[in-house]
């Protein structure tokens, strides 16, 4: 059986922000926050998240202000294996050598790489 996983990253600016929520049976990934609200009911505020948005104006890492959706910082890449039943590992990119990324992501699919932009992306 194929391994199956998702990998997802933002350049150095997070031109396009990306967002994600997870749940024992699926990691969705999203440039747009509704598409995450709908589907996994995250409408609860989180208290500390807006505390700090308060007191700074901004959210520090990758807290928004709702509980149980995060979003992803700028140079990140996340990795998700859904067998593994973890949490997402997430890393800079731009603390290794892009060429390894690259080589590695080229590897480890057997069609070509594309990049693309999607509203959102689901693996289950």
């Amino acid at each position: 059986m194929a391994r199956r996983r998702l990998l997802a990253a933002t350049d150095r600016i997070r031109s396009i922000p990306l967002f994600y929520a997870k749940s024992p049976e699926q990691l969705i990934v999203s440039a747009a926050v509704e598409p995450l609200q709908q589907e996994f009911d995250l409408h609860q505020m989180d208290v500390l998240s807006a505390a700090e948005y308060l007191s700074l104006g901004y959210l520090t890492g990758d807290a928004t202000l709702f509980a149980g959706l995060y979003k992803m910082q700028s140079g990140e890449m996340l990795e998700f294996d859904p067998r593994d039943h973890a949490s997402p590992r997430l890393s800079s990119i731009f603390d290794t050598s892009l060429l390894l990324i690259a080589t590695h992501l080229a590897s480890s699919s057997r069609r070509s790489w594309r990049p693309s932009v999607r509203t959102s992306s689901r693996l289950s």
